[in-house]
């Protein structure tokens, strides 16, 4: 399948065997698009930036399958400018880079998921990683969303990590601990719900880049990450 264009959109239900070439500045999908199941000689089991030459925005709105491994603007030498998902990805591994990420969708993982973005939205979507998620961002917020990260979630985020307050109802679950490596300048997550899931005779250990305060209450609103 080749589509050459400015604006390439995919509304029809499309399987590729062999040949996926995307080229144009944005491409959006609002149908399927399965790549197969197969060795790269006979098949396409990956995606990667040589599919997409040239593609800044990218948006899902459909169903996308890539069977191994799917890469968005991390192995191209320059991030997209846009990532936006709001049907479903469905994908062995993935690995994004983009100024702007947002994902209302559902992002299906089957090891690890890797978004680095300058900011970030998580919105009304579902991250399901049967392996660990790795979030970095500049800023990132996140509202009604849902994370399962099977091995571990670590975010890194420099200055501003958030949700809505406390009606945001955000849920994290994690099977091998949950870990803010750095301390963002400001932000707080106090409708964001932390729940792990260990396994029999077994220790998780989580880390969080924050003041220790010591057993006291102290009110520091967008200091603590809360």
């Amino acid at each position: 399948f080749v589509a050459k264009s400015r604006q390439i959109v995919v509304n029809d239900p499309i399987t590729v065997t062999r040949k996926l070439i995307l080229d144009g500045e944005s491409f959006t999908l609002n149908g399927t698009l399965s790549l197969t199941n197969l060795d790269t000689t006979n098949g396409l089991p990956n995606l990667v930036s040589t599919n997409m030459p040239g593609v800044s925005y990218f948006t899902n709105n459909g169903v996308l399958t890539v069977p191994n491994l799917a890469y968005f603007g991390s192995d191209a030498g320059s991030s997209l400018r846009t990532f936006i998902n709001t049907g479903t990805l469905n994908a062995f591994a993935a690995s994004i880079e983009a100024d702007a990420y947002a994902n209302s969708g559902t992002m299906n993982i089957g090891n690890r998921l890797d978004v680095r973005m300058d900011s970030g939205r998580l919105e009304g979507g579902r991250d399901v990683i049967r392996g660990s998620l790795y979030l970095t961002a500049k800023d990132l917020k996140m509202r009604n969303h849902s994370i399962r990260a099977d091995e571990g979630l670590f975010i890194e985020v420099t200055d501003s990590l958030s949700d809505d307050g406390v009606g945001s109802s955000n849920i994290i679950n994690v099977a091998d601990g949950f870990h803010l490596l750095t301390k963002p300048a400001k932000g707080d997550l106090l409708g964001t719900t932390f729940q792990t899931t260990a396994a029999k005779f077994s220790s998780t250990v989580h880390t969080w880049a924050a003041e220790d305060l010591g057993p006291v209450l102290v009110f520091a609103p967008r200091r603590q990450v809360a």
